[in-house]
């Protein structure tokens, strides 16, 4: 991840002369840290994660819901099997309690997870940009040098 981004770094800014790229592209920090963002494989691997997580969580609620309505109705069939009403006791209630809650810590979790992966991709931008913009500006130093050396060198 870090070379790729060092490369679509220095591909960007060093790919015209020092003075060009200054007028014309730059490419602000930013910029650098949505793009790492957007392209990032582990951040769309989590988020899908969460996404499936989310559904998990919405499927047991409502299944948790429709289990209790069907325990709590009266119920028959057209063989007059009659099912009264019954109260849930205690495992039962404690169990459907639990599930979403665990699901929802999951979530909370991977989110965590996410933020996390998020920051550290946004240090190992600033990290790279910054060698990036050290490197350009050594080297537009030394190509004024260059150019300062070639004029005194025409000059004699």
């Amino acid at each position: 991840m870090k070379r790729i981004l060092a490369l679509v770094l220095c591909a960007v800014i060093l790919a015209t002369p020092v003075n060009a790229a200054l007028e014309t592209r730059v490419l602000r920090l930013e910029q650098a840290q949505r793009m790492a963002l957007s392209v990032s494989k582990d951040i769309s691997r989590q988020n899908n994660k969460i996404i499936l997580q989310r559904m998990k969580y919405v499927e047991a609620v409502e299944g948790i819901r429709a289990k209790v309505k069907n325990l709590r109705s009266f119920r028959w069939s057209p063989l007059l099997s009659f099912k009264f009403p019954q109260q849930l006791d205690l495992t039962q209630e404690y169990d459907l309690n639990i599930k979403p809650l665990t699901l929802q810590t999951e979530i909370d979790n991977m989110t965590h997870k996410l933020a996390d992966l998020e920051f550290q991709i946004i240090y190992e931008v600033n990290s790279v940009y910054h060698d990036v913009y050290l490197l350009q500006e050594s080297s537009a130093f030394t190509q004024e040098r260059l150019n300062d050396a070639e004029t005194q060198l025409t000059r004699n």
